[in-house]
């Protein structure tokens, strides 16, 4: 909380900080272990959604499915073989207390997950951390690819939508692309939508990314040109058999 940004007037994505309280969207996003009764392996999820990986980029299949006749104008498009994160727990509970004694220990589904952004939006997402199964609460450190955001607030507990933004420092807060949730706590920062495209964002512990700990934004692929050729070089060089064979990896 002692990081500052000097001169955040100088960015031309200032304007965020003093963006009407009704024009922005804000997203709560709990991160929180499960059981994948599928596979019957431990996931971390998203508000419920652990995500996996597609043979297909994403940036692709949303491009292609936002192009194709009759689709339905972004962000409301259907793009075949994802799933949409909630923009909040599906079931809030009190964070600070063991998943098992609320919502259970399963996921809710299990995809390339995404949530839809317009370009230009002003967006404001809360992480809440939460107790693995295991009891003990984990730090966790989030990034976001192809923006940089405002950090504007912190505190411990759960997340209170009514009081808690009155502590946000809408002045000067520090301007980054990572950010740390410590244990039993909640990190809010903003961004604007300014980049169409596909952007991943996810815990950058390897183990939690490999195990599900992310999404994916994908904002305005209607402005976008078609994807070059090489957005398919992974799915066509891959040596992973199961990727290669048109198979989701995970």
């Amino acid at each position: 909380n002692k990081l500052l940004t000097k001169t955040p007037g100088s960015f031309d994505d200032a304007d965020v900080l003093s963006a009407d309280e009704s024009t922005i969207r804000r997203i709560v996003v709990v991160g929180t272990q499960a059981i994948d009764q599928a596979l019957d392996v431990l996931r971390w999820t998203a508000n419920n959604v652990t995500m996996t990986k597609s043979s297909k980029p994403l940036i692709v299949s949303a491009y292609e499915a936002v192009k194709a006749p009759a689709a339905a104008a972004w962000p409301d498009t259907e793009v075949p073989g994802t799933v949409l994160v909630p923009e909040s727990p599906p079931t809030p509970w009190n964070y600070t207390e063991r998943v098992q004694e609320s919502v259970g220990v399963n996921n809710g589904e299990r995809g390339p997950s995404y949530i839809p952004l317009m370009e230009g939006e002003v967006v404001e997402i809360v992480l809440q951390n939460a107790r693995a199964l295991n009891g003990v609460a984990e730090m966790h450190s989030w990034h976001l690819h192809g923006h940089s955001f405002y950090v504007v607030g912190f505190g411990f507990g759960t997340f209170d939508e009514e009081t808690d933004p009155a502590s946000y420092n809408l002045i000067n807060p520090v301007r980054r692309d990572t950010v740390t949730v410590l244990p039993l706590g909640w990190t809010a920062f903003r961004f604007k939508a300014n980049n169409p495209g596909a952007w991943a964002f996810h815990c950058t512990q390897p183990a939690h990314a490999m195990m599900g700990m992310g999404f994916t934004f994908i904002t305005s692929p209607d402005q976008l040109e078609s994807p070059p050729p090489a957005a398919h070089s992974c799915l066509e060089t891959s040596l992973v058999p199961e990727v290669g064979a048109g198979g989701g990896g995970g």
